[in-house]
């Protein structure tokens, strides 16, 4: 039987988890004890931080695991690199999980590329002359989530936003970029070998002020050949930063004048139950695919191809909670979980938020709770 190593044990990896179960592997999963939601669901559960990335060494060495993943959060990918270098298996390269974990350096890769990016600078200390005229937007260099991220409109609130990056960023490292308006999507891909498959095309929507995404929409409305014009910068993308094996979930923009900008490439599938999206809409299993990679097995191009429309929406108040549960009472979600009781003050980041619903229904019809909530929402 194989072992595997997953690293991570928050809500995001129990999918994952479930899944390596369901194959037959023998899961061992790494995380912290605290708030960890798959002990129950795994072989073993191991209280080890994904920082301490000697301990997470030594532990797999001594398993002697076949393989190791993760999802949705970056914190694990440095971890899952230097485990993959050890032991001789798939997955990131220590200096791709360093491009891609790190804002800064991922931007300067990704620019010496020729990559479609904004203009930016890294800072250590804060400046009271502006990098850039308004707007602009301020980001922790080694944080997801939408951790310390800001949209700065106006002088008042640049030293602010500086502050407060920095206070969540690990290396201290605050990445200052010019603000690209347009609508966001996310491109999901496993690349196995350096052969880069599409999974699945989300839109990406955030709440009001909250930097941190309202909901998602799989798959994001774009023409075939916008998506092939996003797709074909995203390989370029995945090139640079030197991804080869596993998933990869990168978020670009695009303005009415069909201009795109990366906003960042991560090593690793997307959050908020991407999994489950891209499943649903498109039939590709990521979590099957990113184990099988992980493995060294043999995969296939998924040809991922649009069957239904599927949408997330997150609950940021008590009136977004009300609309859930008239989805819930008429039968049309697919998943829903309230995470945390509601509070008074509106998420800013994504472990901040209440709980959400899954919606499907058939692309083009039969969809009107999804229609209901884009017209709600503004999205």
């Amino acid at each position: 039987m194989s072992r595997l190593a997953v690293l991570g044990a928050s809500y995001l990896q129990r999918d994952l988890v479930v899944k390596a179960m369901d194959m037959g592997f023998e899961v061992h999963v790494f995380a912290w004890s605290e708030g960890e939601m798959v002990s129950d669901v795994c072989h073993q559960f191991h209280d080890i931080s994904l920082t301490d990335t000697d301990a997470l060494v030594r532990a797999c060495c001594s398993l002697g695991v076949d393989g190791v993943v993760t999802t949705s959060s970056d914190v694990a990918v440095p971890a899952m690199a230097e485990i993959a270098a050890q032991l001789n298996l798939v997955g990131p390269s220590l200096e791709t999980a360093k491009c891609c974990t790190h804002k800064g350096v991922m931007r300067q890769t990704l620019a010496e590329a020729g990559c479609a990016v904004p203009d930016f600078v890294v800072m250590t200390e804060w400046e009271e002359a502006m990098p850039f005229e308004p707007p602009f937007v301020v980001k922790a260099s080694d944080r997801s989530g939408s951790r310390g991220v800001t949209v700065v409109r106006a002088k008042a609130g640049w030293r602010s936003a500086f502050e407060e990056a920095q206070s969540v960023s690990f290396s201290g490292d605050v990445v200052v970029e010019q603000f690209f308006e347009g609508r966001q999507f996310s491109v999901e891909v496993v690349s196995q070998g350096g052969c880069h498959y599409f999974c699945g095309l989300t839109e990406e929507f955030f709440g009001g002020q909250a930097h941190c995404e309202k909901g998602n929409l799989v798959p994001g409305r774009l023409s075939m050949a916008e998506l092939v014009a996003v797709f074909d910068e995203v390989k370029r993308s995945l090139d640079a930063l030197g991804v080869i094996d596993g998933a990869s979930h990168t978020e670009v923009r695009i303005n009415p004048q069909g201009e795109m900008c990366l906003v960042e490439v991560g090593a690793r599938m997307g959050g908020d139950f991407r999994n489950r999206l891209v499943q649903e809409a498109y039939g590709v299993d990521m979590d099957e695919l990113v184990i099988n990679i992980a493995l060294g097995r043999r995969i296939e191009d998924p040809n991922a191809e649009a069957k239904h429309r599927v949408m997330i929406s997150w609950a940021f108040d008590d009136h977004d909670a009300e609309v859930f549960k008239a989805a819930v009472s008429k039968g049309q979600c697919l998943y829903q979980e309230s995470l945390r009781s509601m509070g008074p003050v509106r998420p800013q980041s994504s472990n901040e938020r209440y709980g959400y619903v899954i919606v499907s229904g058939a692309t083009g019809e039969g969809d009107e709770w999804i229609k209901d909530e884009l017209t709600r929402n503004s999205w």
